[in-house]
Parts: C-alpha cells; structure tokens; sequence
C-alpha cells in the first residue's frame, strides 16, 4: 500500500489504528483501546477505528479530528506541514518531539519539493 502522509509528517498506513481499521479487526482495537487509555483520554474500541488523517469523508480518531497541525493544515489547504511558511513552528516542533520519524518524512518531502 502507497505511504498517506498525515499532515504532521506521520504516516497513517503505518499507525495500528489505521490497519486495525483496514482489516475491520476487532480484537486489535481492543487491545489499542486498552493500552492507549489514559486517565485524561479514555477509549472504547469502537474509538478505535481511522480512515487517515487527511481523509476528508472517512472516519478520524477522536485526537486527529482535533488535532491543531491538522487544522492549521486544512485551514491553509497544505496537504501537510513540508509546504508551510511556518514549517516547524512550535506545535510541529512538539509534536515530532513525540514522533521523530515524521519530522523525517517531512524533511524528505521538502527536499523533493526543491
């Protein structure tokens, strides 16, 4: 399957959410819902079910149907952060803390862009 680059640089084939949903397998979301849990985000299995960020009618997880980058991208219709005036603004900067090889992906997006 072809890489669907989120626009924070990560890439949703990869994330288990997303093959999870591709494979309709309910035991996999299970089993994510139950270690992604948290006391200040708690989900149920059928929260576990993603289309891809930048799917425009699928469905989202909750934390990327709220996510600020996803937004800053919609609202400035860059596919994701590479083509961005602000690239590696504070948000990104934070959020590839957390994901490093996004910011990766979006460094060799940018460099194929030149």
């Amino acid at each position: 399957m072809a890489r669907m680059i989120a626009c924070c640089g990560l890439d949703c084939v990869e994330c288990p959410v997303f093959q999870a949903t591709l494979k309709d397998d309910n035991e996999e979301r299970r089993r994510l819902a139950k270690i992604w849990t948290t006391s200040e985000y708690v989900l149920a299995p059928r929260d576990v079910d993603c289309d891809g960020c930048t799917s425009t009618d699928g469905k989202r997880m909750s934390f990327c149907e709220g996510c600020g980058i996803r937004k800053c991208n919609m609202e400035k219709g860059f596919d994701n952060c590479a083509s961005c005036g602000d690239y590696r603004c504070e948000m990104l900067i934070q959020s590839h803390s957390r994901a490093p090889q996004a910011f990766e992906t979006l460094e060799e997006i940018r460099r194929n862009m030149q």
